[in-house]
């Protein structure tokens, strides 16, 4: 139901789609929806907007009983015509024709998926209703339409670590290299944590040795312990994670960070907050070892 994070992963993945303009990318709407049918409904019209704003010809993909239960289907069609690829069929035997006792029926079907089973192994097998799926590839290519190009502003975020059975360092605003390019204090444990930035927003939380992975934080703020840092005093901090939301309208940038650890020499791998960066997950860190020193830098690409 987020139309902001919809466009997130859109920004990301859609530059890299390469079948022809004009050709069918569809949004796969399976799981995770919220309990407003409005919010998933507004996120999924903008998803697909901006697909057929980028060349391509948008495509809604579910199943029945779901996109009843938690889309209004009848606003996408209204929006985009007969958009709908629909899943049905009734078991996972090998069936390489249709049985049209399973067909979705219901206005807006362009392409019905009959079996995910066409052959053994597993293989999709689909009707297309409508001819959609020639689209892109008989020469003829839908003029995209005009869009507003989006502009990166820049992004400083100011972070700073609470030694444990110590004092809050000083602050440290981006990533840099020398001894105030980071914050933390090389070979010490630290207890607690925060982050700000000057646009969009920021969340993070931190993982301790003795409690785990500890409750999200919105806020940046040292004086205030109970929403403005993350952290709790005297818990020694192993492992950091963060999410970055850039603002609507401006390019879409993330949370490139790093740490190490009092045990290792040189910083671990780097981390981005939607765990693109490939080889790593998506926190800094490594379990039962002390976090001494963090960076972050928010950008369209990283610097580390």
């Amino acid at each position: 139901g987020s139309t902001e994070l919809g466009k997130q992963c859109l920004n990301y993945y859609l530059p890299r789609v390469k079948t022809p303009k004009g050709s069918i990318v569809a949004l796969d709407y399976e799981d995770g929806a919220s309990g407003s049918i409005k919010a998933n409904t507004d996120a999924i019209i903008a998803g697909m907007q901006q697909i057929k704003n980028a060349g391509y010809t948008p495509v809604y993909y579910s199943y029945k009983p779901y996109t009843l239960a938690h889309v209004d289907y009848k606003r996408i069609i209204q929006k985009f015509g007969t958009c709908l690829w629909i899943a049905a069929y009734p078991d996972y035997l090998v069936r390489s024709t249709p049985y049209w006792g399973m067909f979705p029926s219901m206005d807006g079907v362009a392409i019905w998926q009959f079996t995910s089973t066409y052959i053994n192994g597993g293989l999709d097998g689909n009707v297309d209703l409508t001819g959609i799926t020639h689209n892109g590839y008989d020469g003829k290519q839908p003029a995209p339409k005009p869009v507003k190009p989006t502009s990166k502003k820049h992004v400083d975020v100011t972070y700073a670590m609470h030694q444990r059975n110590g004092h809050w360092l000083s602050p440290v605003k981006n990533a840099g290299s020398g001894a105030n390019g980071f914050a933390g204090m090389p070979y010490s444990a630290h207890d607690m944590l925060y982050i700000k930035v000057n646009r969009g927003s920021i969340k993070y939380r931190v993982h301790t040795i003795e409690d785990g992975w500890l409750p999200w934080v919105h806020k940046g703020n040292k004086k205030d312990t109970v929403n403005g840092v993350a952290g709790i005093k005297g818990h020694t901090i192993d492992g950091v994670q963060m999410y970055y939301t850039t603002p609507s309208g401006e390019t879409y940038q993330q949370a490139y960070y790093r740490s190490q650890s009092t045990q290792r020499a040189g910083y671990l791998g780097t981390c981005a907050d939607n765990g693109s960066v490939a080889g790593y997950d998506s926190w800094a860190g490594m379990y039962g070892e002390p976090l001494d020193r963090l960076q972050i830098s928010i950008n369209d690409h990283s610097n580390f």
